[in-house]
């Protein structure tokens, strides 16, 4: 019975040490996969796109939606080696028009975020709120699946939802 129950403290000490481990696998997260652009989303409000990036024009955003669509736009690849709680390393995608690449650095433990590319602009307006979303990251969220990159338009917090591309 003794033993039983030292056994029993051991495994819930064990359970309670690895449920306290707020640190993410960042290195599984970012790196290994491509990521395609769901939407931009405000924080809080994921089943609606942000639509003011359109100021109304619904061509417009009919036409983003579409080319959202295309597997060749709206993706990045994310290559990079962890120190510690922090990976770097460089990125590469595309919006629709412009090729985007530079640096990158997430913290596992803060879930901080931050890019450093050129200043680049695209033909399509969702291409540049992928634009703009990236610029101004300041975190992340997500899993193996799903990653969220948040940054602030004006005092409106919102993500750059992606999901694993088919490979």
């Amino acid at each position: 019975m003794k033993n039983q129950l030292r056994f029993l403290l051991l495994l819930l000490l064990g359970i309670s040490i690895s449920a306290c481990n707020q640190e993410d696998d960042v290195e599984g997260i970012f790196t290994g996969k491509t990521w395609k652009l769901t939407g931009i989303f405000e924080n809080g409000s994921p089943e609606r796109m942000c639509m003011d990036y359109w100021n109304g024009n619904s061509d417009a955003y009919h036409h983003s939606v579409d080319l959202l669509g295309n597997n060749s736009m709206f993706y990045l690849t994310f290559n990079g080696l962890s120190d510690g709680d922090v990976i770097r390393g460089s990125f590469a995608g595309q919006a629709t028009t412009t090729q985007l690449s530079g640096e990158w650095s997430a913290d596992a433990v803060s879930r901080n975020f931050a890019v450093s590319m050129q200043s680049l602009s695209d033909a399509d307006i969702l291409g540049k709120a992928m634009i703009e979303g990236l610029r101004n990251a300041t975190s992340y969220g997500g899993d193996y699946n799903n990653l969220r990159i948040y940054f602030k338009r004006g005092t409106s917090e919102r993500h750059l939802l992606f999901h694993v591309a088919n490979q």
